[in-house]
């Protein structure tokens, strides 16, 4: 498959603009060697578009313009590529503060993907003593949303115990938050259910991590 500025050699040799356009388009291959790599192919519609009108125009003082729009463009383009960099390397490092404070907290915390924060998803993570109960973990980058709600394995009613883990992580909630906080992540509650408020949520088993129960602590 032909690179962009392969293509629009080809392009130029057939509307004849060579070799008349050849010092031109060199300038135009410098301006593009300083696009930051990922986002070079296929380049940019706004490039190309730039970029062809300044190989189309007859007299190098009329193609003045459009190199001067195709270096701004591509600065711009720069731009958004280390914001968008700086993003996920933030998403990245939230996703890690994340896991570690819950460690730190004392829950048994499955590996929590390094894209959760870009990608969305879900977690899980315990208390010892929990017995088959987790805190499900999801994310919706969307929204910019966090969800933790009491899960367990589908099966018989368990009134009683339902309402001690969710009184247990009702509790400890706030202590969660505390402590994202104070390492950078702005946990804003929008909404939260008392215990009880709301059966716990009964899923698949299949759907759940499951744990070492041998003293080893940490999801397999």
């Amino acid at each position: 498959m032909p690179t962009a500025e392969e293509t629009l050699v080809r392009w130029a040799t057939e509307q004849g603009l060579f070799p008349a356009a050849k010092v031109r388009y060199s300038t135009i291959q410098r301006i593009l060697e300083r696009l930051d790599r990922s986002v070079t192919e296929p380049l940019p519609p706004d490039l190309q578009r730039l970029a062809v009108a300044a190989l189309a125009v007859p007299t190098d003082d009329e193609a003045a313009m459009p190199l001067t729009e195709l270096r701004l463009a591509v600065q711009r383009h720069n731009q958004a590529a280390a914001e968008a960099e700086r993003r996920r390397r933030e998403a990245e490092a939230s996703a890690l503060v994340l896991e570690v404070s819950l460690r730190d907290l004392g829950y048994e915390v499955e590996e929590i993907k390094a894209t959760l924060f870009v990608e969305g998803g879900v977690a899980h993570f315990r208390c010892a003593g929990w017995a088959d109960y987790q805190v499900r973990l999801r994310i919706d980058p969307a929204r910019g949303a966090m969800n933790f709600n009491v899960v367990r394995p589908k099966g018989e009613a368990r009134r009683h115990d339902d309402m001690l883990v969710e009184d247990r992580w009702c509790a400890e909630f706030p202590h969660l938050v505390q402590t994202l906080l104070a390492r950078g992540i702005d946990l804003r509650v929008t909404r939260q259910r008392a215990a009880g408020e709301v059966p716990v949520q009964q899923v698949e088993a299949g759907s759940l991590p499951r744990w070492i129960e041998d003293g080893d602590r940490r999801a397999p």
